[in-house]
């Protein structure tokens, strides 16, 4: 079984970001996936990024689809636990009683 590498790809505490940067693939694949961007429009969102290694993020998400999906499936979950906390906390509540919110 041969051992796939993936240019510009190197891991950060167990987490594949695009080499040099502190960009996660899966930004990169939820930018894609989410938005429907292909490489040139992620290019423009992260001008400091070159083709090669927008394409290398893509290939790499790919590869492991299933796994860095669940990742963001997680991350969206948490998203949205996280704004719940939020809308019941006592200052926002305070603030809706004052009518200073909806």
């Amino acid at each position: 079984m041969s051992t796939i590498s993936y240019p510009y790809i190197e891991f950060s505490t167990g987490v594949p970001v695009i080499q040099g940067t502190r960009i996660k693939v899966r930004h990169i694949a939820a930018e894609h996936v989410h938005w429907l961007w292909e490489a040139p429009q992620i290019q423009r969102r992260h001008p400091d990024l070159n083709l090669a290694q927008i394409h290398s993020a893509l290939a790499y998400y790919y590869d492991h689809k299933d796994e860095i999906d669940t990742a963001l499936a997680r991350d969206e979950e948490l998203a949205d636990e996280l704004r719940e906390e939020c809308e019941q906390s006592p200052v926002r509540q305070k603030l809706r009683g004052l009518g200073l919110i909806s």
